[in-house]
This record gives structure tokens, C-alpha cells and sequence, in this order.
């Protein structure tokens, strides 16, 4: 192709494709090769596959796509649409380990076209959905996979529309998923009866060890679920519940199992209106309790009487607890705290919610 320098590389690509998709029937493979080389994955799949199924066909056999191990594809305003030729792709790439299409608008049909393609995949581990349009009917299409997906280790659907029922089509599905590890439904609607749901399966599944459920509203009732689920869980080591409106009775639950439970090592209950007393049952069960490292009780209703109680506990016994409101970071450690490093998507457009 001869390059004028009037557009860029990128742009005379998509006008080939685009415009004169009829030269792309002629055109020797490996000359379309060396004009691919010069886009990214993302742009080449975005703007060249679809064009025709000669250059599809160029593009799944392209060994630059062939070894791909991950692929970004955030903020690229993906709609079902795209996810439908999309997805032909993914079957046809056996080297796909991570997966990213957070911040897009892909619904419960584009689900449905990239699960289908799943099927066929058996090499993903991270799948990350972050903040699309999926509700109850999408999240099906994917527990569906889980059942017997044996290679997906992370999934990631936080902010998007899941409720008690897709907390339901999850909670099966992980009582035979042997596989899933981590699993992230941050900001979603899922309430007491889809906190029952998932606690009812954290009793019997020995694989996940990530749960993360802030901003949902279970209140005390389903904190009491997954409280409960934890004194005979033996594998979960990280539960996130922050912003779910459990209170100080949430707090209690939590307390009686943290006196029985010796697996999990980190445990979030910011921002959920802890009082005083709800401190005091959270210490004394600190002082019981030797594997917890580390405690969130950030943006809660603690006096400063109740703070420097848990701060002499992080003393006695080596962890991290953290109760800091707005303007009081006194006990902040970032280099140490998982709160500060597990950015999935923490971005300049997105910085006031990184989620866990």
C-alpha cells in the first residue's frame, strides 16, 4: 500500500478495509500482515474484522493475534452488536488467558454471543465485565459456563445491574465450579436473598477464596447469612462488604464467627454506620482470633476512644487496622494495604471507585 503521509498508518487501514474492502481479495496475505502490524489488537479487531470474510479469516490466522494472551478492550463503547463478530474471533484464538471489557456497554445479548464463544475456550482465567449493562437474564449465561468452565480462576462483574436472582444463577453455579477463585459483584442489587443464596454455596464450595459484595444492600440479615457460612468455610480468605448497610448487629455476626473462623486474612466492613459498641465486639474477637491481618472499619461511626482501642490490638497482635474517616489518615499504610493495590479499575475517569 502506498502511504501518501496525509493520513496515518491507522487511518489508511481503515480506509482500505472500510472503503475498499475489494482489494482485500486480492491483496497477498502477507502484505495484509504487514499493514496489521502496525495497529494494535484492539484497533485491528475494532475496525478490520467484519469487513469481510476473507480479512477475517486473514486476522484469526495473524500470528501477532494467534500468540495474544490478553486482551483490553476498555472504554471502547462496545455495544451486543460488536460482541457478535467479536466473538467468532475469540473462538477461533487458543491462546487467551485474560479477557478485559470493562466500561462498556455490552448487554445481557453480547453475554450471550461472548459466553457461546467460552465454549469453545478452555485457556481464559480472567474474565473482567466492570461496569456494562448485564442484568440477572446475562449473569445465567455465564453461570452456565462456570459449571463447567475448569480454567476461569477471576471474574470480575462489578456495577452492573445484578440482583438477587443473578446472585442465584452464581451461587449454584460455584456448588460444582471447582475452579473460580476470585469473584467481584461490587455495586450491583443484590439484597438478603441473594446474600442467602451465595452463603448457602460458601458453605459447600472449597475453591473460592475472593468474595466481594461492597455497596449492595444485604443489611444485618445477610450479613448473618455470610457470617454464619464462614464458621465452616475453609478456604475463603478475603471478604469485601463494605457499604451494605449491616450496622452493629452485622458487626456482632461477624465477631462470633471471627472467634471460630481461623481462614480468612482480610475482612472489609467500611462505610456500614459500626458504632462504638460494634467496635468492641469486632476487638474482643481480635483478641480471640490469630489469623485476621487485616480489618477495614473505615467511614463508620467510631469515636476516637473506639479507634485508639482497635489501634492497641493491631499492636498485640501483628495486622493492619484500618478506621479512617475523610481528613483522617493517621492509620493509613498504603505500601501494605490491599485496599490501596488492588486497583481492577482504578483509572483517572474512575478514581473515586476502585474497586476491590
Amino acid at each position: 500500500m502506498h502511504y501518501s503521509g496525509k493520513y496515518t498508518v491507522e487511518e489508511e487501514t481503515v480506509f482500505v478495509t472500510k472503503k475498499n474492502s475489494l482489494t482485500l481479495l486480492t491483496l497477498p496475505v502477507e502484505l495484509v500482515y504487514r499493514i496489521l502490524d502496525h495497529l494494535d489488537i484492539p484497533i485491528i479487531l475494532l475496525s478490520a474484522y467484519g469487513v469481510c470474510t476473507r480479512l477475517n479469516t486473514i486476522i484469526d490466522t495473524y500470528p501477532r493475534y494467534k500468540v495474544c494472551t490478553k486482551l483490553t478492550l476498555r472504554y471502547k463503547n462496545i455495544v451486543d452488536e460488536n460482541l457478535k463478530y467479536l466473538a467468532n474471533s475469540l473462538k477461533m484464538n487458543t491462546s487467551l488467558k485474560e479477557l478485559d471489557f470493562a466500561n462498556n456497554k455490552i448487554g445481557d445479548n453480547g453475554v450471550k454471543y461472548l459466553t457461546d464463544a467460552l465454549q469453545t475456550d478452555m485457556i481464559l482465567e480472567v474474565l473482567n465485565l466492570y461496569r456494562n449493562k448485564i442484568s440477572d437474564e446475562g449473569v445465567k449465561y455465564i453461570a452456565d459456563i462456570l459449571k463447567t468452565n475448569t480454567t476461569l480462576t477471576e471474574l470480575n462483574l462489578t456495577d452492573n445491574k445484578i440482583g438477587d436472582e443473578g446472585a442465584q444463577y452464581l451461587a449454584n453455579a460455584l456448588k460444582v465450579n471447582t475452579t473460580l477463585k476470585t469473584l467481584r459483584l461490587n455495586a450491583s442489587k443484590i439484597g438478603v436473598q441473594g446474600a442467602q443464596c451465595l452463603a448457602n454455596t460458601l458453605e459447600i464450595n472449597t475453591t473460592l477464596k475472593v468474595l466481594s459484595l461492597n455497596e449492595n444492600e444485604m443489611g444485618a440479615q445477610g450479613a448473618q447469612y455470610i457470617a454464619k457460612a464462614l464458621k465452616t468455610n475453609t478456604t475463603l480468605i478475603e471478604l469485601h462488604l463494605g457499604w451494605a448497610k449491616i450496622g452493629q448487629q452485622g458487626a456482632q455476626y461477624f465477631a462470633d464467627t471471627l472467634n471460630i473462623n481461623t481462614t480468612l486474612i482480610e475482612l472489609d466492613l467500611g462505610g456500614n454506620d459500626i458504632t462504638d459498641r460494634g467496635a468492641l465486639f469486632l476487638g474482643n474477637a481480635l483478641q480471640i482470633n490469630t489469623t485476621l491481618k487485616i480489618l477495614a472499619v473505615d467511614m463508620n461511626k467510631l469515636s476516637a476512644r473506639a479507634k485508639s482501642y482497635l489501634d492497641q490490638l493491631s499492636k498485640t497482635i501483628p495486622r493492619k487496622i484500618f478506621f479512617h474517616d475523610h481528613g483522617d489518615h493517621s492509620f493509613i499504610d498504603k505500601s501494605t494495604s490491599s485496599m490501596w493495590n488492588k486497583d481492577w479499575n482504578c483509572t483517572k475517569d474512575d478514581s473515586t471507585k476502585c474497586w476491590l
